[in-house]
């Protein structure tokens, strides 16, 4: 019987789990994007606070608007930044493993200290390459929905070219503009002679069933909260809720709040260590054709897989 999308999804996950389990550099890497998140957050959080602060001085419009836009992008730059230096240690760790070494944090480090200047260039190019992308849905105001789907097509299309681009970049040391060169000459050639279909989404899918099951139990939290605020907005003469009461009530739900949102970052960090594991696979199967022993090579096989043209009204032979 063929393994269904699902099932070859699942197969991934499990093997990409058990590399991670071996690999303790890849949970420590888990826990610093945990804690950059965190940072960044609170940064964050403070960048808001300031904000509304210097709003309420005589600081003009023009000024103000500078400011607020050079901090934003100095925050996007540095939080993105930040996010690929940790992946691309995972890139690292998840490469050796799957050759059958178990690099230590020094050895990751070495490397890295040569890929910084790279990943800076990186991250300042796909940035920009986004956001001239984004600055497409402009065109909304003359054009209904001309902006955004051209801004759709663009960032997809930036996707898939560039799909390889941080491998390259992380593995062999190749200069930004290169390794988005290397990467479309890559992806064009698979998809003469096959499809990543199981390239960008990864576990994509997989990773959509746990946030399903948060969103789930996010809104029947919802429902919940708001049912008891209906119930009691109907006996609201007979039942006033106190101060205290409302501060009780709102500290509940954050108590079980705050355990989600954190059980929900952490999940979204191990599945990218899962990603880079498989991420690494694929692009040494598909570019190199380099098999490196870890996931069953029919299974790469079916992500690169050949696809058959089919023409419409044709009749199928009989056997």
């Amino acid at each position: 019987m063929k393994a269904t999308v699902t099932q070859d999804l699942k197969s991934i996950y499990a093997i990409s789990r058990n590399v991670y389990q071996e690999q303790p550099l890849l949970k420590r890497y888990v826990w610093r994007k945990i804690k950059i998140d965190i940072v960044f957050f609170l940064t964050l959080m403070v960048g808001i606070i300031g904000f509304a602060v210097v709003s309420q001085t005589g600081v003009s419009e023009l000024v103000r608007n500078i400011g607020f836009g050079a901090i934003v992008v100095a925050f996007v730059y540095t939080s993105t930044l930040f996010g690929s230096l940790n992946y691309a240690r995972m890139l690292l760790t998840a490469d050796a493993a799957l050759r059958g070494e178990q690099l230590t944090s020094p050895d990751v480090e070495r490397v890295m200290l040569k890929r910084r200047s790279l990943l800076a260039k990186w991250v300042a190019l796909d940035l920009a390459v986004h956001a001239a992308v984004s600055a497409l849905q402009n065109l909304d105001e003359k054009i209904p929905f001309l902006g955004s789907i051209l801004s759709l097509i663009g960032s997809l299309t930036w996707q898939t070219v560039s799909f390889f681009s941080l491998a390259i970049i992380v593995l062999h040391g190749e200069e930004p503009l290169p390794s988005v060169k290397q990467s479309a000459s890559a992806v064009k050639e698979t998809w003469k002679t096959g499809r990543l279909r199981y390239g960008a989404a990864g576990l994509f899918q997989a990773a959509l069933g746990y946030l399903a099951m948060i969103i789930i139990f996010i809104v029947g939290l919802a429902v919940l909260w708001g049912g008891i605020a209906l119930a009691v907005s109907f006996f609201a003469d007979a039942f006033v809720l106190s101060a205290v009461a409302q501060r009780l009530l709102g500290i509940g739900v954050a108590v079980l709040a705050i355990p989600l949102i954190a059980y929900a970052v952490y999940l979204s960090a191990v599945i990218q260590a899962h990603y880079a594991v498989w991420q690494v696979a694929l692009y040494r199967f598909a570019v190199h054709h380099d098999y490196v022993g870890v996931f069953p090579q029919e299974l790469l096989q079916k992500a690169v897989e050949p696809v058959q043209k089919r023409r419409w009204f044709s009749r199928s032979k009989p056997a």
